[in-house]
């Protein structure tokens, strides 16, 4: 056999056929490209949901950086025109709460792009006219500003209780105060309670001047992301009606969905190849790799 090459087997037995790790890429890409294309007309395609569907949908979504290259405009040699660089991964998954299994689906493209997918996992979840969408993220803008857009009023945003952990832990680190693990346990309860005003208050005194750059100013980082969202960090609302307040689900998931196929070592994307894959990733994660085949037209 060609060190180049492997052998393909179909049905178990040996074709005798050797087929180049180039070749095999390039089929890999083509079926990737049209089940991507296959997605894509689904979300065309979408219309509002009718039906009274499901009370509720849990809705988590976050990024994560994917290797990429791509080549600058002009002339001369390529290899050394070649830039390489990292490009977020926009996931979200959904599902009816008491269901194991939720649905996926992720993107390299643009947020508007990103928030359709959104709507479309939540419909896929179940979404009808009267459900209600719990969402959930790490408090990137992109997330909040498409769950508006797609669920409006019928929607409650949630501020990962993890990642507001980490502001305050950082704020604590930096105050002047003794037994800071006992001091971060009790900030982490009243957070927890939905007592923001009173956390702000307490450690305003500690707050860093404007001058002090963001980087070394947690204190204040922490107060100005408390008062610049209003309402993302009602647990106590959340905790009440049984519903998550970590996005944890949708963090694991990166790393069978997108890392181990797209972080793999030494590998950097085109970025529409890279987009094709998760197409491919998502089917499967889906349980939609046999629906997809049948939809499937080889070139």
């Amino acid at each position: 056999m060609s060190p180049l090459g492997r052998r393909v087997s179909k049905c178990g037995n040996t074709s005798g056929i050797e087929i180049s790790v180039k070749s095999l890429g390039n089929v890999r890409l083509a079926h990737a490209r049209q089940f991507a294309g296959q997605e894509q007309e689904s979300l065309d395609e979408q219309c509002p949901a009718l039906e009274e569907g499901v009370k509720r949908v849990i809705l988590q979504s976050d990024g994560a950086m994917v290797p990429v290259v791509g080549i600058r405009a002009g002339r001369g040699d390529a290899g050394k025109r070649r830039e390489a660089g990292w490009k977020e991964a926009k996931s979200t998954l959904a599902y009816e709460p008491g269901r194991v299994t939720p649905v996926h689906a992720a993107t390299m493209k643009h947020k508007d792009q990103a928030g359709w997918r959104m709507r479309q996992v939540a419909l896929d979840a179940g979404m009808g006219r009267q459900t209600k969408v719990h969402a959930l993220g790490d408090g990137a803008v992109w997330i909040e500003e498409k769950v508006r857009t797609h669920f409006g009023e019928r929607s409650s945003y949630l501020i990962d209780f993890c990642h507001l952990c980490e502001y305050l832990a950082a704020a604590v680190q930096q105050a002047p105060i003794q037994n800071k693990p006992a001091c971060l346990g009790r900030v982490k309860a009243l957070a927890k309670k939905g007592q923001l005003a009173t956390l702000c208050q307490w450690f305003q005194k500690w707050r860093e001047p404007e001058s002090v750059p963001k980087a070394e100013a947690p204190v204040r980082t922490l107060i100005q992301c408390i008062q610049n969202r209003p309402g993302q960090f009602d647990c106590p609302n959340a905790l009440e009606n049984r519903l998550p307040i970590g996005s944890g689900r949708i963090e694991s998931s990166h790393r069978h969905l997108i890392q181990k196929r797209l972080k793999i070592p030494g590998a950097w994307w085109k970025l529409e190849n890279a987009d094709s894959m998760l197409a491919l990733r998502v089917a499967r994660k889906n349980q939609r790799w046999t629906h997809c085949w049948e939809q499937h037209t080889p070139d």
